[in-house]
């Protein structure tokens, strides 16, 4: 991960980065904010977001992002969470989108309040998810996001898109 904060540094002026906990191993979301807040201590460009919490929000200009794993409300229900632990952010931005893992599965609703996107895994089916039948794609998503605009572009990236 350092390699790769090192990398997105060559591209962005800033790296913001968030440690989301989640039910897998909750106490790992502790240590690493702590261990990343440590390593780039003297770099300026990059914050480490140290939120004791589950929930996350970051705004950018008239857009605010939230996240969240997904392990404590539902695509049907984290908007309002949102918008209600992060009640003056949401109100000055005019675009508003959360993100949820957890489920390994792609999904999109948007609701009164915002769009939520529950997002597929890049990992392969451990044991319990080969065993209880649960399948799906893999990948990751690169969303970018205006300050004046909302989403403006996305990239999707599929393991066998890098193995060669």
């Amino acid at each position: 991960m350092r390699r790769i904060i090192k990398m997105l540094l060559e591209k962005h002026q800033r790296v913001h980065l968030i440690m989301a906990d989640a039910n897998h191993d909750p106490a790992s979301g502790a240590w690493l904010r702590e261990m990343f807040t440590a390593f780039f201590e003297n770099e300026p460009r990059i914050t480490v977001d140290n939120t004791a919490g589950t929930y996350y929000m970051v705004e950018h200009g008239e857009t605010s992002l939230f996240y969240h794993h997904g392990h404590r409300r539902k695509l049907e229900d984290v908007d309002s969470v949102f918008a209600g632990k992060f009640r003056e952010a949401y109100g000055r931005t005019k675009y508003s989108y959360a993100h949820i893992g957890h489920k390994h599965s792609d999904q999109l609703k948007s609701t009164n309040l915002m769009k939520v996107e529950q997002h597929e895994t890049l990992a392969a089916p451990d044991s319990f998810a080969a065993n209880s039948g649960w399948i799906s794609n893999r990948s990751a998503k690169v969303i970018t996001y205006s300050k004046r605009f909302g989403e403006v572009g996305r990239i999707i990236i599929r393991p066998e898109m890098v193995l060669r």
